[in-house]
């Protein structure tokens, strides 16, 4: 079998590639920005049956619209998301260095987890306003 002959192709039928490099160098500025989808704001519950004071600041996904959010919490705060499925040392960890302040008040307050009652309300930010109260616990 022979090889089949080279095709050649006349130099006036080649394509002028100028148009696809300057459209490819043009970058994204010539092109539309994409269409915005609308950030649904994330269903949020308070904790239940809470034993650490950190979770003053923190709220858990709701796991029917957020299911695959089980072992998360997100800060009221700032909103930032922290792992808790090693424990809340996350949680007291994201206080100790984001919010400061914050820290030092739970630390400072002897009163136990039980003092901290949860309600909603609407700070800035989160939806939850934390109150701990005056009274101390009765040990029996």
């Amino acid at each position: 079998m022979s090889s089949p002959d080279p095709i050649t192709i006349p130099a006036s039928a080649a394509m002028d590639p100028t148009p696809l490099i300057n459209a490819y160098l043009s970058g994204p500025e010539d092109m539309p920005p994409p269409p915005e989808e609308p950030e649904e704001e994330p269903k949020l519950v308070k904790p239940e049956n809470i034993r650490s004071r950190f979770w003053v600041h923190f709220m858990k996904y709701d796991l029917e619209f957020h299911p695959d959010k089980k072992n998360t919490a997100r800060c009221s705060l700032c909103g930032k998301d922290i792992s808790v499925k090693q424990g809340t040392g996350g949680l007291k960890n994201h206080l100790k260095f984001k919010h400061p302040e914050e820290n030092s008040v739970l630390l400072d307050n002897p009163l136990q987890p039980s003092c901290i009652k949860m309600e909603q309300g609407s700070p800035s930010r989160g939806g939850t306003v934390a109150y701990i109260s005056k009274k101390k616990p009765r040990h029996e």
